[in-house]
């Protein structure tokens, strides 16, 4: 029965041991896959550009179409500038840049979303601070309503 249980320990030691070599090895097999599909250029990478411009096209309101977002926009000359925002991101630009790049060329009205600074800060602050007082205003009329409706039994 001893040398059942010590029998039973090394063969439970040798499988520990080859399955941390197994693991080294699925390991290392799993980062050369890796760097070999990152340093090739994946088609992943690509795809992220292609949401990337997605995104920016809904931030950016369209010059060509008044009062539409980019993306909404049917018209050839919005077609030409998504192709070329696009080109841009998949030139290795980061959103940022581009839209950058967007509010110099056809100024702040192009993006869809107010900065969060000057004037644009007002644009942020305003509703929330509107929304709290007529949370208030509607918690005393509530209140209100009730005392009165206690009152004149």
């Amino acid at each position: 029965m001893v040398r059942k249980f010590s029998v039973f320990n090394l063969t439970r030691k040798r499988n520990i041991e080859g399955a941390g070599l197994l693991d080294i090895r699925f390991f290392l097999v799993c980062l050369i896959l890796v760097m070999a599909h990152v340093s090739v250029g994946s088609p992943i990478a690509r795809g992220d550009a292609n949401e990337e411009a997605r995104r920016v096209y809904g931030l950016v309101m369209s010059p060509f179409c008044p009062g539409r977002l980019l993306s909404d926009c049917p018209s050839e000359q919005a077609t030409r500038l998504k192709d070329q925002i696009l080109d841009d991101l998949n030139s290795g630009k980061t959103s940022k840049e581009v839209l950058h790049q967007l509010e110099g060329r056809f100024g702040p009205a192009v993006l869809a979303m107010p900065a969060g600074a000057g004037m644009g800060l007002v644009a942020w602050v305003i509703p929330p601070i509107f929304f709290i007082i007529a949370l208030v205003a509607g918690a005393l009329w509530l209140l209100r309503r009730r005392t009165e409706g206690d009152g004149p039994e």
